[in-house]
């Protein structure tokens, strides 16, 4: 049953929590905390954050569009945690990061969604990555969403904005290690960056391997249209859905259009569709589902696998 959006919006506001601890700065040493933690996951990734800062002259990865950055963030997580904590950040080129990825068993990349600054980006990936199982060949790319959960607008327009640098990415990955040996994994917002970049990528005859998109914040109408030219560039297309999702309802008031990601028993003739609504996800939302729970995974693993995923619960 669906409720009332504005008290959806109202709830959603009292249990937030503003993440009230900073992202440590690029290339401070965290040598001396590693200890605090029973797992240590580094995760490369790509940003077109702007570097800014701090009235202290250090670094960090900001909120606003800037050049394209790579680097390696280190999540400490302790038993029981969700997400960890982000603990450091190692700055340097693409090409160095592109270096460290290990194509062997394919390449996964990871475009996170709305409201997440880049600590939250690093900490929820580096959960992902941990619970995929992916060891050497998961890649995140961080574009400068927000930490305030009333600059959806802001953060649509830097997705905007990010989109020519995810398809720059993706053909960079493509003439580097093949198309047929990456997968793309998506969230909310960030379903729209993936699904525009991979729909005017120019190459022609060659396929990536899939595409998984998760609670996607995309006009479901504007999706099944552009889906043609979506799948001549993607062997196997993914998606989750929730009637729970809250976070989706709140955009279907804004947006004024079904999202991609809720379920209403909707069909997709060439692509498949797992409604996980009565899998639980512990967080308020209902929207980070990806995250918290194994049935979840397990979908999302079978779908990166080459031929997709079988049929869902």
């Amino acid at each position: 049953m669906k409720r009332h959006p504005a008290l959806i919006v109202v709830s959603l506001l009292l249990v937030t929590l503003i993440s009230c601890a900073a992202a440590p700065p690029i290339d401070r040493d965290y040598s001396e905390i590693v200890g605090d933690y029973e797992t240590l996951i580094e995760l490369p990734f790509i940003t077109n954050r702007k570097i800014e800062i701090s009235w202290r002259d250090e670094r960090y990865f900001g909120n606003t569009v800037g050049g394209i950055a790579g680097g390696t963030c280190a999540v400490g997580i302790n038993e029981g945690d969700d997400d960890g904590d982000l603990i450091g950040v190692r700055g340097g080129s693409v090409l160095s990061v592109f270096g460290d990825l290990d194509p062997e068993d394919g390449i996964v990349v990871y475009v996170h969604g709305y409201y997440e600054d880049f600590e939250r980006a690093c900490r929820r990936a580096a959960t992902l990555k941990r619970r995929l199982g992916v060891d050497k060949g998961f890649l995140l790319f961080t574009w400068p969403a927000n930490s305030q959960p009333l600059t959806y607008r802001d953060d649509e327009a830097d997705l905007e904005a990010s989109t020519p640098t995810i398809l720059k990415l993706l053909d960079d990955l493509g003439t580097r290690f093949g198309p047929e040996r990456i997968s793309i994994i998506a969230h909310s917002l960030g379903s729209r960056g993936a699904v525009n970049s991979l729909r005017d990528w120019p190459v022609p005859d060659r396929k990536f391997r899939s595409l998984v998109l998760v609670a996607a914040d995309i006009d479901r109408a504007m999706f099944i249209e552009s889906l043609p030219e979506l799948q001549e560039h993607v062997e196997n297309i993914t998606v989750l859905v929730s009637d729970r999702d809250r976070a989706l309802l709140v955009s279907e008031t804004v947006n004024r259009a079904p999202r991609l990601g809720q379920s209403d028993d909707v069909a997709i003739e060439g692509i498949e569709i797992f409604d996980v609504t009565t899998i639980a996800d512990t967080h308020f939302s209902g929207h980070v589902y990806h995250l918290r729970n194994q049935e979840v995974i397990d979908i999302i693993r079978a779908a990166l696998a080459a031929g997709g995923a079988e049929k869902g619960p």
